[in-house]
């Protein structure tokens, strides 16, 4: 299976337009470990750190979000988030061209972007290029962990 890496992988989802966050999702959440939905960056954005400080739930690997929002938009909620973990990555999905954007996501480390209407195959390939570098890294220290033993 192509997307193999990915059934290890905890995504949030944080998208307002409630029928795409639920298909998406549903869809989604057959192919990781698991997902969290969020519909909006404010709630996006208490999920994540309910997770950060709570070793009970998961942290997320990756964060998928729609760029324009109501309450926080997924740039605001992105740059919050970089203030906790400068690690985790993001793709966003956008319906916006606007070079302004896209130049403000590229410095918040955006590592994909899928354009709406979306492509679920377009979806998928962003995120697996944007996991790859942190499967990669838990692959070492998992290694490292074991060399230690």
């Amino acid at each position: 299976m192509k997307y193999e890496a990915l059934r290890n992988v905890v995504v949030l989802y944080v998208e307002d337009e409630k029928d795409l966050r639920e298909t998406i999702s549903k869809t989604l959440g057959k192919i990781v470990k698991d997902i969290y939905q969020a519909q909006n960056g404010e709630v996006g954005l208490e999920i994540f750190k309910r997770h950060k400080n709570n070793k009970d739930l998961p942290n997320f690997d990756l964060i998928v979000t729609d760029i324009n929002m109501p309450k926080l938009n997924g740039l605001d909620m992105m740059e919050r988030i970089r203030e906790i973990d400068g690690l985790v990555p993001f793709v966003t999905t956008t319906a916006h061209s606007d070079l302004e954007f896209l130049k403000r996501a590229i410095s918040l480390g955006v590592r994909g972007y899928c354009i709406k209407p979306m492509d679920f195959v377009q979806l998928l390939d962003s995120i697996q290029t944007a996991v790859e570098s942190m499967l990669l890294r838990k692959q070492l220290e998992n290694q490292n962990k074991n060399l230690e033993k």
